[in-house]
Parts: structure tokens; C-alpha cells; sequence
């Protein structure tokens, strides 16, 4: 509403109101509806700028919340990739050494490396870095699931062969006479003793000293008398001689341990006793060599010791 205006009046000496014209009507209205408008618009102005529509709010808060969960998410892909490098250490420095395997090439295993960095806005870089950072890990992964593959496929074939190796004593007593030249009781002559001789009285069980399968059962006229071959792979081959009875045939799949015969004094003997023999690839070999599974360190130079002595075979 337009204010009254006065004016004073030198006639009568009084104030009068001042008669209204459209002039200061209109110049009133627009002094009016301007002060409206400016206020409007600040008031418009601060609403938008500080204070949120529902639909804001509500979207401001979801965004809030899947920063907080990216944040989460990306320190447990980090706490993931510190354990995936932990197992990949182990598996090139311990278990490939082991199993004398080569390394897994730094190259290789680098090319997925790299990570996602760490954002305080929710952002399509920052998703597209964390979803990176997740091929990554699914890439060494695979690569280390393979490297674990191959090394399990190793060490069965480690254990297999390692299982074949010839490696306790056939019967539990100890030395007569060990390998080297020595004198022949029955052909009186000096000779090259291909084996040892364990003290063993007739009938005592004689065991495989490795898994592997039977190529011999019986007498083949070399002197031996009755006597088992094992073959067990890898180039190795054990003789057990003058048997008194064999339990086991020709092809049998034999594990070690098991009992394979019982000793005698078949054969060019002279006396009840077991003459065993190790060939690898062919060649007689010294078996005091291998019987590491079932010696402690002062058990084998005792046996050693009696086994180097210079003494009369017993066959």
C-alpha cells in the first residue's frame, strides 16, 4: 500500500495530505512489486543453493553410501592382492625350489599388476579402476591356480618316484660282508661282490625295499638260487638271493615293505643268509647307500663300517 504524503499548507498554516495522482500511484506500485521481485529471487536463490529437494536428498545420500561401500570393497581387494603376492613368494622361492621347478617369470606374473587408486568422490573412474583392479586379481589368480596345478602334479610324480627308490635294509640284521671285491667261499677265488650279505637265519622274512612290479620268481640257474627281481621304474632294479620260498609272481605290482620271500641258502651259498643287489640303468651299485628311510645317522656308519670291511663273502 502506498503511504500517505503530507504537505504543509502556508495558507492555513497546516499540514494536508497530499492529493493522489496516477503519476505517484504507479511510481508507488513499481517501487512495491520491484521490492517483491528482488526479494522473491533471493529467497528462490538460497533455496536452491542450500537447501536440497527431496529427490536431491535421497540421491545424495544412495551416492554417499556407495562410496562408503567402494571404499570398503577396494581395501579388501588390497588385503586379497598382499595375500595372493604372500602365496606367490612361497610358491616360487619354497615349493618350486623344492620340487626343482623354475620360477614363475617376474614378466608374467607383473603383467597383471596395478591397482586402483584410492577416490573420496564416487565416480565412473573410480569404478572403472576398481572393476580393473578386480581383473587383475582374477588374472594372477588363475595364474597362480595353474602354477599350484602343476606343482601338485610334480610332487605326486616326485612322490611316485620317490616311492620307487630302493631305501630301507630287506631284513633287519646286520652286515656279513659288503660290496667290493672279496674271496668266493664256494669258488675259493677273489671276486667282484656285486651286493650284501645280511645276517639273517633261514626262514626270516625278506622285504621289498620299493614299490615296483616282480620280473623274476624262482631259479634261473646263476647261481643264486632261489631268488626275487623287482623292476622299479627309473632306471632301478633290486635282487634279493638264496631264498628259501618266495611269496609273490612274475608281474606283480609289489609296494614297499612287503614281504616278498623268506631267506635260505639256495643256490652257490655258504650259509643261511640274504644276498641283495641294486642296479641303476644297468650297472651294480653299492646298496649301503640306500637305506636311508630306516638308518639313523649311527646306525649307518655302524653299518657301514661292517659293510667296507675286508672279509669272505658268503657267496
Amino acid at each position: 500500500m502506498a503511504k500517505v504524503r503530507y504537505y504543509y499548507d502556508t495558507e492555513t498554516c497546516t499540514y494536508e495530505k497530499e492529493p493522489l495522482t496516477v503519476t505517484s500511484f504507479i511510481r508507488e506500485a513499481i517501487k512495491y512489486t520491484t521490492g517483491s521481485l528482488v526479494l522473491g529471487g533471493l529467497l528462490f536463490w538460497g533455496a536452491s543453493t542450500f537447501l536440497d529437494s527431496p529427490k536431491e536428498s535421497l540421491l545424495r545420500q544412495q551416492n554417499d553410501e556407495l562410496h562408503t561401500q567402494l571404499q570398503v570393497f577396494t581395501e579388501k581387494l588390497e588385503k586379497v592382492e598382499a595375500r595372493l603376492e604372500e602365496i606367490h613368494q612361497k610358491d616360487n622361492q619354497l615349493y618350486r625350489s623344492i620340487l626343482n621347478e623354475k620360477e614363475i617369470a617376474s614378466s608374467l606374473w607383473d603383467a597383471g599388476t596395478g591397482g586402483a587408486e584410492k577416490y573420496t568422490e564416487l565416480s565412473t573412474e573410480a569404478l572403472n579402476q576398481t572393476a580393473h583392479k578386480v581383473d587383475q586379481l582374477t588374472y594372477k589368480l588363475e595364474l597362480q591356480s595353474k602354477s599350484l596345478n602343476k606343482l601338485m602334479a610334480t610332487s605326486a610324480k616326485m612322490k611316485e618316484k620317490l616311492e620307487r627308490i630302493p631305501s630301507i635294509r630287506p631284513v633287519a640284521g646286520g652286515v656279513l660282508s659288503g660290496f667290493g671285491h672279496r674271496f668266493h667261499p664256494i669258488n675259493k677265488v677273489r671276486h667282484l661282490h656285486t651286493g650284501i650279505d645280511f645276517v639273517a637265519k633261514t626262514g626270516t622274512p625278506v622285504l621289498a625295499t620299493a614299490d615296483g612290479t616282480v620280473v623274476l620268481a624262482g631259479i634261473k640257474g646263476n647261481g643264486y638260487g632261489i631268488h626275487v627281481d623287482i623292476n622299479h621304474g627309473y632306471g632301478y632294479l633290486t635282487k634279493y638271493a638264496h631264498l628259501s620260498k618266495v611269496t609273490v609272481k612274475e608281474g606283480q605290482k609289489i609296494k614297499r615293505g612287503q614281504i616278498i620271500g623268506y631267506t635260505g641258502n639256495t643256490g652257490l651259498s655258504k650259509g643261511p643268509h640274504l644276498h641283495y643287489e641294486i642296479e641303476k640303468n644297468g650297472a651294480k651299485i653299492n646298496p649301503i647307500d640306500y637305506f636311508n628311510a630306516d638308518l639313523s645317522p649311527e646306525q649307518y656308519v655302524h653299518l657301514r663300517k661292517e659293510a667296507d670291511s675286508e672279509n669272505e663273502s658268503m657267496d
